[in-house]
This record gives C-alpha cells, structure tokens and sequence, in this order.
C-alpha cells in the first residue's frame, strides 16, 4: 500500500523531470538546496545578512525533490498574484 507518491515518479521513485539527472547530481543539488535554507534561516536570525535571499532559492530547489515543500511554494505564488492583484 503507497501512502504517498512522489510527483515525478512512482512511490520514492525518480523519475519524470529528474529522471536524466544522474546521481552526483542529485546529491549536489539536494546539498545545495538545504545549505541554501539554512543559510536563509540563519539570515533570519542574524541581523548580519538578509535570509530571503537564500532561503527563497533554497526552497526552490528543495521543491524538485520534497512534495511539500512544492506545495508550500505554489500556494506563496498564488497569494503573491491574489495580493499584486490588489496593487494594480
């Protein structure tokens, strides 16, 4: 029984838009992604840097490879449409 699927693939499977990707790659990339979101939050945290700028990428990438994460971003889209739409 799946419980979950993953959106590119079967349950836990790549595949889809990752599916060409070879494996370093992915490592890279899943690696790049978390230390982008935690250089954001500490960004947050310190008044030193500004932590939108990383964590906004961060999550971007994280979203090729978390369904959750995806869906945190699509639903930041649709409330930055619903409020430019207010604006214009």
């Amino acid at each position: 029984m799946e419980y979950w699927r993953w959106p590119w693939g079967g349950a836990g499977k790549a595949g889809g838009r990752l599916k060409g990707i070879s494996a370093l790659r992915k490592t890279l990339r899943l690696a790049t992604g978390i230390g982008l979101v935690v250089l954001g939050v500490l960004g947050l945290i310190l008044p030193v840097m500004p932590g939108w700028v990383f964590l906004i990428p961060g999550l971007v990438i994280l979203s090729d490879f978390f369904p959750p994460v995806r869906r945190v971003l699509e639903w930041a889209k649709r409330k930055a449409v619903e409020m430019k739409g207010r604006w214009e």
